[in-house]
């Protein structure tokens, strides 16, 4: 890849993020109705990398209680 080909695609990249993130700001965004797979492994994960102790502290039994609430918060949110 030529370097000039790297900007045109570093530029796109960048004005592709520059619109998401203007549509949410804007408030164009459709609510979430139902948790995906993917969305529940990353859950998951942040879970995991977290930990027991800290989700105990947290007043959460397990992973998936975790899980469980922050679906419910995204879904809640305006």
């Amino acid at each position: 890849m030529t370097r000039k080909h790297r900007y045109e695609a570093a530029a796109a990249i960048a004005r592709k993020i520059t619109a998401a993130v203007w549509h949410l700001l804007m408030g164009h965004f459709s609510p979430l109705v139902e948790a995906t797979d993917h969305l529940r492994a990353k859950l998951l994960r942040l879970a995991t990398a977290i930990g027991k102790d800290s989700l105990k502290a947290l007043g959460l039994a397990d992973r998936e209680a975790f899980v469980t609430a922050q679906i419910k918060t995204i879904q809640l949110s305006p």
